[in-house]
């Protein structure tokens, strides 16, 4: 039996990407993971830079962050950060107000940790206040040490199902 066939298809996705240096969407397998991710329905987290997490498969989307930073991600990207309790954006209408609500209901929460002080960049991941979301780390290599221990999650299925179908985007909030 092939190793593909033996291996699930987040354990796949690890396998392209573990190992790879940064920048990891230069690496030579980066895109067969994000083909992989999107056609069955997973998230790629990862470290961009000192400053910005990125993420591909089912959406393609990035946004700032530092340590202890938390992200709220859906189906059409990051949500507005929320700051010193007040939103650091304007809403105009009512309707804005209870879509914008109904999309932080439904978020996943991401998360930047540092699982240890060689390791610049990790990542937490959960749902509507509940557990944490499973998922499988992957490190991204930078100068012979770990620069990144990314994250590969399997989207709830009520975001990978709107988001099958809709063409790559970049995005920053």
């Amino acid at each position: 039996m092939e190793l593909a066939n033996q291996l699930s298809v987040c354990e796949q996705i690890k396998e392209l990407l573990h190992g790879a240096d940064y920048p990891l969407d230069s690496h030579a397998s980066y895109a067969a993971a994000v083909a992989l991710a999107k056609e069955h329905g997973y998230y790629i987290i990862y470290g961009e830079s000192d400053d910005i997490i990125h993420v591909d498969g089912l959406t393609r989307t990035d946004a700032g962050a530092t340590d202890d930073s938390i992200r709220l991600l859906d189906e059409k990207g990051f949500l507005p950060i929320l700051g010193n309790g007040r939103l650091v954006f304007s809403i105009e209408t009512i309707a804005e107000a209870i879509a914008l609500a109904e999309r932080y209901s439904r978020a996943i929460k991401i998360t930047v940790t540092r699982d240890s002080p060689s390791v610049y960049w990790s990542y937490e991941a959960s749902i509507g206040g509940e557990d944490s979301i499973e998922g499988i780390t992957f490190d991204v290599i930078e100068f012979g040490g770990i620069y990144c221990r990314g994250l590969i999650l399997k989207a709830p299925e009520r975001l990978a199902s709107s988001l099958k179908d809709q063409p790559d985007r970049d995005q920053d909030n």
